[in-house]
This record gives C-alpha cells, sequence and structure tokens, in this order.
C-alpha cells in the first residue's frame, strides 16, 4: 500500500515551486524601478561596459550596490 507522505511531499514541493517562481518572477520588476528611479542618471550605457567596471559577478554586484545605498541614504 503506498504512503500518504509522498503524494504529500510530491504536492508540497509543487506548491513551493511555483509560489517560489511568482516571488522571483516579481523581483526583477521591482528592481527594475528601484534602478530606474535611483541610480538610471547616472548609470547610463557607458557605466555598464566601461573598462574599469568594478562588478564582475554576483558577490561584487551585492558589495557596490550596498555601498551605493548607504552612500545615497537608500539602505
Amino acid at each position: 500500500m503506498p504512503s500518504l507522505a509522498t503524494p504529500a511531499a510530491v504536492a508540497l514541493a509543487a506548491f513551493a515551486a511555483l509560489h517560489g517562481s511568482a516571488a522571483q518572477a516579481q523581483s526583477p520588476s521591482r528592481g527594475e524601478l528601484l534602478y530606474n528611479a535611483n541610480c538610471v542618471a547616472c548609470h547610463n550605457e557607458k557605466m555598464h561596459w566601461r573598462g574599469r567596471k568594478l562588478v564582475y559577478d554576483w558577490d561584487s554586484l551585492e558589495e557596490q550596490v550596498r555601498r551605493w545605498q548607504q552612500a545615497s541614504s537608500l539602505g
């Protein structure tokens, strides 16, 4: 006789996956709004493609965002 724990676990995992991806889908929109409101004035196309860029991966991006949030009193 099959256990009820397995179907329940599958249902729970599916529920979490669907709701987790919905939350993630909202993040870029919010991030884009924040960026457009607070960053785009200085960060035009030249800033993103300059030779002396400071961001090369996710960790360095987070570090720079925190740095500038503090500098501009956004964080």
